[in-house]
């Protein structure tokens, strides 16, 4: 997504889409790494264990999604304000 709209932002929106998209793939990298742990603390330490594991394995695989529809988003509404 940045790539493709690289020309419409500014060198510091670059800078901070760049930055976002680098903090988000070290974020599910640790996740990755400490799955089992995390799947046992859930399990274990809440009130609703599975039904908790299931909810947040959906938001990992939704974050992806969920982090290219804002930066279209922020990518439209910056062209909507420059036209």
């Amino acid at each position: 997504m940045i790539e493709v709209h690289r020309n419409k932002l500014t060198p510091d929106e670059v800078t901070a889409s760049e930055n976002a998209v680098k903090l988000a793939n070290q974020n599910l990298l640790w996740v990755e790494r400490n799955q089992e742990k995390i799947n046992s603390w859930l399990v274990a330490n809440t009130e609703r264990g599975t039904a908790n594991l299931i909810a947040f394995n959906t938001i990992l695989i939704l974050l992806p999604i969920l982090f290219t529809c804002l930066i279209s988003l922020l990518i439209c509404l910056k062209n909507k304000k420059t036209t």
